[in-house]
């Protein structure tokens, strides 16, 4: 059976309206739907369930905390989600670029039809997540965990994944292309997977190491 492409859909941004705080902050099930946020600084708050359609966010801090929450349709440009609580969530149909993930946490929740680029995605958890067409390009993913992840069409492609967690992963049409892949953990679940021009060496020495062998250089 051929692989299928990996080319999340991208959003189709309407006319936005510039967001006014407070009539467009964010609260507990609020539906956000068409603005444009430019630089606030949200970091300090918290919120659930709330829904957001069609948007964009540019050099804008996320809340700490934004769990249960659906996002659609939306691009984030050099935005600050470090840190953030973003579990149980959908992310669909999205894009982040320029921005920093750093100790995001994203478990038991859903992306699909997402595109990340020159991203620091090091040190986040996406466990017990479902990605379906995703696409990592240019990203760090340093010590990234998706352990029990259910991937499906998924990219990573000149990404750096030293460190990362994919203990009990499960993949369908995953590519790995011209990434480094030195002392994975959980690197057995990779099987399904396909890797091109990668860090072969990196991958077979985290290889040996789960199956106890001893590698002398």
């Amino acid at each position: 059976m051929a692989a299928t492409r990996i080319a999340p859909a991208v959003p189709k941004l309407p006319a936005l309206r510039p967001a006014e705080l407070p009539a467009d902050a964010f609260e507990d099930e609020k539906h956000l739907d068409g603005l444009e946020y430019v630089g606030q600084d949200m970091a300090g708050s918290e919120v659930d369930s709330i829904e957001i359609e069609l948007c964009r966010f540019d050099n804008v801090a996320m809340p700490a905390a934004m769990r249960r929450t659906t996002i659609y349709g939306t691009e984030f440009a050099s935005c600050d989600f470090a840190n953030v609580q973003a579990d149980s969530g959908s992310l669909l149909q999205s894009t982040i670029s320029s921005s920093r993930l750093t100790g995001m946490s994203w478990t038991g929740g859903t992306w699909r039809d997402v595109t990340v680029e020159s991203a620091r995605v090091n040190l986040t958890f996406f466990g017990y997540s479902k990605l379906q067409m995703v696409v990592f390009r240019d990203c760090e993913l340093t010590q990234a965990d998706f352990e029990r992840v259910k991937f499906r069409n998924v990219l990573f492609e000149k990404c750096d994944l030293s460190g990362a967690q994919f203990s009990g992963a499960e993949m369908v049409n995953v590519r790995f292309v011209d990434c480094i892949m030195a002392n994975l953990r959980g690197v057995a679940d990779l099987r399904g997977s396909t890797v091109e021009g990668g860090d072969l060496l990196g991958l077979a020495a985290a290889l040996a190491r789960e199956a106890g062998i001893s590698v002398e250089w």
